[in-house]
């Protein structure tokens, strides 16, 4: 949930806070409340369902504490005319994050697949895939999964901006003792969560 930007009035950040302090509510997870808002575990934040919004929450995984999910859902961003159109598709929002993080976390990182993008649809929406291989510093080797599905700002049904992305850490694995994912079942296991990533109704 996003608050305005710095050039906006204490005022305007204040109105912004108090709406959603009013609007939050506990929520049993698993439950689909029925009035518009913003779920996030344990917590509902209603709303009129016109506030924009960026809302990311990331996972570990208690039986693989090697792997890390993150779920990012955002507000569909209207293309800025002035702006290269590029850097708002799929293809290019996953060259910026694949560079960032090939510029940081590691020795190597490199497409698994011959061709670096596959098609596919996230929550109903088309977007891209990608599977990359980690060489870390110390020379482990992990894995990296990531799908991009841009929204529509036009559309009359809420179409947001997605991203979901699945990366390996294998110290931690093997800090507990537990062996890592291989590359076909951390695939596997990437390709599941991003099938169950789903619309929710807000009726009933």
């Amino acid at each position: 949930i996003s608050l305005p930007g710095y050039d906006t009035t204490w005022k305007d950040q204040r109105n912004v806070v108090d709406g959603l302090l009013a609007g939050l509510a506990s929520r049993q997870i698993g439950s689909i409340p029925i009035k518009p808002g913003v779920c996030v575990p344990y917590m509902f934040v209603g709303d009129d369902g016109q506030p924009r919004r960026h809302i990311a929450m990331t996972y570990r995984l208690r039986e693989h504490p090697d792997i890390t999910i993150m779920l990012e859902d955002s507000s569909a961003v209207e293309i800025d005319p002035k702006a290269n159109p590029e850097v708002y598709d799929p293809e290019g929002i996953s060259d910026s994050f694949w560079s960032r993080y090939d510029n940081t976390y590691r020795k190597s990182l490199r497409s698994v697949w011959s061709t670096p993008y596959r098609r596919i649809k996230l929550a109903d929406s088309k977007g891209l895939e990608s599977f990359v291989k980690i060489v870390r510093d110390n020379d482990a080797v992990d894995y990296g999964y990531l799908v991009v599905a841009r929204g529509d700002p036009k559309a009359k049904e809420d179409t947001p901006d997605l991203m979901l992305y699945v990366i390996q850490d294998s110290k931690n694995a093997k800090a507990k003792g537990i062996e890592p994912l291989g590359k076909d079942a951390f695939l596997a296991m990437a390709q599941t969560v991003a099938a169950s990533v789903k619309r929710r109704p807000t009726s009933p």
